[in-house]
């Protein structure tokens, strides 16, 4: 395994890091709701939350249009934080909360995936990117960004380049499956070990890793990028043969 800084040279082999400390698992039970922001400051969660939450980052291409309205529409499907904070009684410090970036204010309640196309602030979005690989600009994606509570900067960051136009619509409303299914697989296999110091010693970085790959790495080129934020680098890259 490599380790490839931001720019995204790479440099001789080493030992991997240590997971990110806070690596946030999402649950079943979580709460997924979804929400336009108008502001840079709006793409981490909200102050206080104890959950994560994510961005959809779109590629501006004609080539990524198609790609785009697909996952805009899976999107669409979910509840609003608005709505689902008066209607069911969960702030939305505690919900799961999928954003996604205008330039002009729009009812949370719209559904109108051209119109939501039409405003998308690509420039944030293409702005974001650079920040972590300025290769990712090259990439139709979209992306989903994922930022853990009291994160400053993406933690996961998933591109869903090559992945088909009714995949996309599924996981537009549902990307939070695949941490479900690892923080799952993880507790099994804890619960599976007779030996307590084991199960402490085991790795959920690498095993997250390993599902990526395992689960969502089905069409090269899609990466999933892992960081790690102490360290300031990205810390793995799940789908380009890196599984060790």
């Amino acid at each position: 395994m490599s380790l490839l800084p931001l720019w995204g040279c790479s440099v001789a082999p080493v030992t991997a890091p240590p997971p990110p400390v806070a690596m946030i698992p999402i649950h079943d039970s979580d709460v997924m709701t979804r929400q336009f922001t108008t502001s840079l400051a709006d793409l981490t969660p909200v102050a206080h939350s104890t959950r994560p939450s994510a961005v959809i980052f779109f590629n501006k291409g004609v080539n990524a249009e198609k790609f785009n309205k697909a996952l805009c529409e899976g999107f669409v499907q979910l509840e609003t934080a608005e709505d689902v904070e008066a209607g069911e009684g969960v702030a939305i410090e505690h919900q799961v909360v999928t954003k996604v970036p205008v330039t002009t204010n729009l009812s949370q309640n719209t559904r109108d995936c051209d119109l939501i196309l039409r405003v998308y602030d690509y420039n944030l979005a293409e702005s974001e990117l650079v920040k972590l690989n300025p290769k990712l600009v090259y990439s139709t994606g979209p992306f989903i960004a994922v930022y853990n509570p009291n994160s400053s900067q993406i933690d996961q960051i998933i591109d869903l380049r090559g992945t088909s136009t009714a995949d996309l619509e599924k996981f537009g409303e549902n990307w939070s499956a695949i941490f479900t299914q690892a923080a799952q697989q993880y507790a099994e296999m804890n619960a599976n070990r007779s030996n307590l110091n084991e199960a402490k010693e085991f790795n959920i970085w690498l095993f997250v890793r390993d599902l990526f790959q395992a689960s969502v790495c089905v069409t090269d080129p899609n990466l999933i990028y892992i960081f790690n934020e102490p360290a300031g680098k990205i810390a793995d890259i799940v789908c380009k043969g890196t599984k060790v």
